[in-house]
Parts: structure tokens; C-alpha cells; sequence
């Protein structure tokens, strides 16, 4: 059992979240003791709403976005720093830089300081739209650096067309636009970022949008698309065999894929196709059944680290595709990967179930502590903890509605 000493904030409102009285001791089931979370807050909400989505501005501010809201949290002291009701957006806000984000407003793109919620700019999405066209924005696919990378419908008279945005997020200007098939009616086509590189991008559409011509043509494999990053030109289509549309995929900045191919782990090279390497899942214990697939991984310089539905945790080498670890977080196996994440030092993995969250030396795999909540429900089934990137020496920790701040590196 360990004491916990750290102050835990509730936060509805600028001035009235304060903090509470230490939790409870939390309990602890392995070697090595979790860190005391730094703070605790807790998202407002009624049972049953959707948990917001989180971005990390550096080591500053957690920025919240949901259907009525976004917040601004204090990363040292987990407090409510602002909200903004106009800023309410089903989409995670985009850091621009340390101090700005970008929210997709329900009309206006805003650029708002994380520091104090105050909004620097506003820009209506019409102006993405020409002479007598009506534009549909979509999902936001993804951005890097000033880049943001989003999908739309035009409709110009009786025409509809799907396209591929590419927008400057410091400029606040449209760098270009591309022509893509459009999705299954009325879905506008949802893309997912696999992989930014120097003069191109890897994405792949949802597979909840595919029409039913586009499954035929990609015969059940996920089928990735290459935009050059200048001009927004599809510069390629491959599928690759043996990977379903939804399997987990992520891709380096050379020229690698690395996807969940049944209870496998696939590399392929994204300039043909071919795979490169295979990692197979280990044995499934006693009494487990079904294929216990590989999740999506992160990657830090030549390694990527990955989880498994056995609740196993590697590190593979990927060059060559050699495991240099495998650790189990010993949670109960459920139907589910854990989601992984690494510390901004890069000394830590993280990976988070629905039992708990279980902290891995990322050099030799060695295991260094697991984290629950006193008084909270832990059930393999249950919301996962999910380590969020970023967040410089505090990790920040999701859990539903509730989020922690634990002092890893």
C-alpha cells in the first residue's frame, strides 16, 4: 500500500476548482512503487458523455475539446486555467507551437493562446471553398509542423467532389487542394495519418468510408495512399496482403509500414509493397483462444515499441524486424491492445488497459512499476488508461473523463 500526498483538482470553472484532500492510499501489485500523480482532474460531465479529447501543448497545458467545450488545463498543477464554449469541437485541438492551438470550431477555424484561452485568430472554413462552391469539411487527418492535412466535399451546382486539404497553420492560408474518390454516401472520406516524411505523406481512408467498389478493388486489404507534400499529387496506391482495412498501422520517416497482420507483426516498404520482415505473436496461454493481433506502435529512432492483445509489451528492432524485448504487464488478457506510449525522455514505455498502467525501462524492457487508481473500478473491459505523448517530465494520463499527472523521467 502507498500513501498518496499529491493535491487532486476537480475542475468545472476557472476559480472553482481547488484541491481536494489526498486520495486514498493506492494500491500496488508488483515490484517497483508507482509515482504519486502530481494531480488529478477530473473532466465535467454527466455519466454517459462522450470523454473529451486531449492534446498536449508541450509541458504547459492540456487542452480539452468536447461537444459543449474546450478547457485549458494547467500541466503542473492540474487546474482549469479557461474554457471556451465556442471552442467546442468533436475534433482533438492541433498545437501550432508551445502557446497556440488550433481548434475546427462548428463554423471557424480558431487559434487560441493555451496559456489563457484567449482566441488570436478567426478564420470561417469557407474561405477553403472558391467562386460558387459549398464546402463540407470532414475529419482533420493529421498535421506536422505548420502543416495541417484534412479531407472535405465541395459541391459546385450539381457536382459533389471529395478532395484532400493541405492548410498552413502560421500562414493561415490553403496551401493546396487534391481531388480524392469520395467516400461511401453521404460519409465524407475519413483519412488516417500512417506516416510524414520529408517529401511525402502516408495516409490511409477509414475503412468505415470505403464504397463498396473500393473494398472490391483492394480485395480486403488496407490500402495506403502517398501525397507529395508540395503539391497534394497522389504520387501512389499500394495495398497491403494479409492486413484488413482497421488494422493497426504507423509508418517511419524513411520508408516503412508496420501493420497488425493476423496475430502478426508486418514491415513493409511503402516504395512497392513488399514485406520486409515478420514478427510472430507469441502462444496464446492456457485457456485463451482467438488471435490476439498486435496494436499500433511508436516509434523512437530505430525502435519500435508495440503491444499485443497477450498483454505482451516489445521492442523490435526495426531494420530487421529482431525483438530486443518482450515483457508482459501480467493484466488480466482482454479484448483489447493496450495503448502505448513513451515518455518525452524516451527512457520510459508506457502501456495502458482497462486494469491498469504498467511502466517498462525502454532499454531492456526491465519493469518498473504499475499505476491504479484507488477506489476506481479496474476491469479489463473497463476505459483504458491511455498515456498521452508529450508533457515533458509529467506523463499525462487519460482515463475516461479522468486525468493524472505522473512524474516518470
Amino acid at each position: 500500500m502507498v500513501g498518496g500526498g499529491a493535491g487532486y483538482a476537480i475542475g468545472d470553472g476557472e476559480s472553482d476548482a481547488k484541491p481536494q484532500a489526498a486520495p486514498a492510499p493506492r494500491r500496488t501489485r508488483v515490484v517497483g512503487v508507482a509515482p504519486e500523480p502530481g494531480w488529478r482532474y477530473e473532466h465535467p460531465g454527466k455519466d454517459g458523455d462522450a470523454a473529451p479529447s486531449a492534446t498536449l501543448l508541450g509541458d504547459r497545458v492540456l487542452v480539452l475539446t468536447g461537444s459543449d467545450r474546450a478547457v485549458g488545463v494547467d500541466v503542473r498543477t492540474g487546474r482549469q486555467i479557461w474554457r471556451l464554449e465556442e471552442a467546442a469541437s468533436a475534433s482533438r485541438a492541433v498545437p501550432v507551437d508551445d502557446a497556440l492551438c488550433l481548434v475546427d470550431a462548428a463554423a471557424e477555424f480558431l487559434w487560441i493562446s493555451a496559456l489563457n484561452g484567449q482566441i488570436k485568430h478567426r478564420i470561417a472554413k469557407t474561405t477553403l471553398a472558391g467562386l460558387g462552391e459549398t464546402l463540407t469539411l470532414g475529419s482533420i487527418t493529421g498535421s506536422e509542423g505548420a502543416t495541417l492535412w484534412l479531407t472535405g466535399h465541395i459541391k459546385k451546382g450539381a457536382a459533389l467532389a471529395a478532395y484532400f486539404f493541405a492548410y498552413d497553420l502560421v500562414a493561415r492560408k490553403l496551401l493546396w487542394r487534391t481531388p480524392i474518390a469520395g467516400g461511401e454516401p453521404p460519409l465524407i472520406p475519413r483519412y488516417e495519418l500512417i506516416a510524414v516524411r520529408p517529401a511525402d505523406i502516408v495516409v490511409r481512408q477509414d475503412a468505415a468510408s470505403l464504397t463498396p467498389a473500393q473494398r472490391k478493388a483492394s480485395k480486403g486489404a488496407a490500402t495506403l495512399l502517398v501525397f507529395t507534400r508540395t503539391t497534394g499529387k497522389l504520387r501512389q496506391l499500394f495495398a497491403l496482403p494479409g492486413v484488413v482495412p482497421a488494422a493497426a498501422l504507423v509508418g517511419d520517416a524513411t520508408d516503412k509500414v508496420f501493420a497488425a497482420a493476423g496475430g502478426e507483426l508486418h514491415a513493409y516498404t511503402s516504395r512497392t509493397g513488399a514485406r520486409l520482415w515478420r514478427v510472430a505473436a507469441a502462444a496464446p496461454a492456457a485457456g485463451e483462444t482467438g488471435i490476439f493481433p498486435y496494436g499500433k506502435g511508436v516509434l523512437r529512432g530505430p525502435v519500435l515499441y508495440v503491444a499485443n492483445r497477450h498483454q505482451q509489451v516489445s521492442a523490435v528492432d526495426t531494420a530487421t524486424g529482431r525483438p530486443l524485448w518482450r515483457r508482459s504487464t501480467e493484466a488480466p488478457v482482454w479484448n483489447g491492445v493496450p495503448a502505448t506510449a513513451l515518455s518525452a525522455g524516451g527512457r520510459t514505455v508506457l502501456a495502458g488497459d482497462g486494469a491498469q498502467l504498467t511502466a517498462f525501462a525502454a532499454r531492456d524492457g526491465r519493469r518498473l512499476w504499475k499505476f491504479q487508481e484507488a477506489g476506481v473500478q479496474d476491469t479489463p473491459g473497463g476505459p483504458r488508461y491511455v498515456p498521452l505523448p508529450g508533457g515533458g517530465r509529467n506523463v499525462v494520463v487519460q482515463r475516461d473523463r479522468a486525468f493524472y499527472a505522473l512524474p516518470v523521467d
